[in-house]
């Protein structure tokens, strides 16, 4: 073992500190992957508390060194950190040895579990040259992604593609497509979903009396409202007020 060497394709900011691979010759030459400083971007940090979730997958190979390198062998391991905004706490689930399923109070607890120097049990089985190549994926959306996914769901952007494009079973309740905006010409009314109040936001008393007469023509005059405020030319005329 002489050299080591690594590979990076990573969706973070290119100012981002680089990550250190390393073969470990005391422990027969196997590889250490550190990625001090790594998670330590601000828009990442907001991005997972705003309820993106946040993957990483890294791939470290062992290549013997010859006129045409082979690869001796593989190690993957992988991660998912998630915010829950109840409870204010990141969860963080690894795959490996050990595997990791806890809940964390701060992001700084997040990136110290992330960042500490991990271990993979490869290494050269016989006498020669060789060199570990680490593949490391970052995934998730930027703030920008998610502004324009709000966006989109406003109605204030149309769909890249359209076209007839029908899967048999991608919708798991068929009904619920009758009263899909682009079914019914109007902007959707709004949805909502438990817990009753979040972050000082109500679901609306009509919502939860149960009487679906009512909630009908609630929701009927939300689409109108919503439909008037953000895509007024789908109203037809009579309802357009001058």
């Amino acid at each position: 073992m002489n050299r080591s060497a690594f590979l990076l394709f990573i969706a973070l900011a290119a100012q981002a500190p680089t990550p250190a691979l390393t073969a470990d010759a005391t422990a027969n030459y196997q590889p250490v992957l550190r990625l001090d400083g790594f998670f330590a971007d601000s828009d990442l940090q907001k991005a997972v508390e705003s309820g993106l979730p946040l993957r990483l997958r890294v791939r470290v190979e062992l290549w013997r060194d010859r006129f045409v390198d082979q690869l001796a062998g593989s190690q993957t391991w992988s991660a998912v950190l998630s915010f829950n905004p109840l409870e204010k706490t990141f969860r963080l689930r690894t795959t490996g040895t050990p595997a990791i399923d806890r809940a964390l109070a701060a992001y700084s607890d997040a990136r110290s579990a992330l960042e500490a120097p991990r271990s993979f049990s490869l290494r050269p089985l016989s006498a020669g040259r060789y060199y570990y190549t680490a593949t490391i994926d970052v995934e998730t959306l930027s703030l920008s992604d998610l502004e324009e996914l709000e966006r989109w769901l406003q109605g204030q952007l149309r769909p890249a593609v359209s076209g007839e494009r029908s899967i048999p079973g991608a919708i798991g309740d068929g009904e619920s497509l009758l009263t899909d905006s682009f079914q019914q010409g109007m902007v959707d009314a709004p949805s909502y979903t438990r817990p009753e109040e979040f972050r000082g936001m109500k679901v609306p008393d009509v919502l939860l009396s149960g009487n679906h007469k009512e909630i009908a023509a609630w929701r009927a005059e939300q689409q109108l409202k919503r439909t008037a405020e953000r895509r007024r030319e789908l109203l037809p005329s009579q309802n357009v007020e001058n």
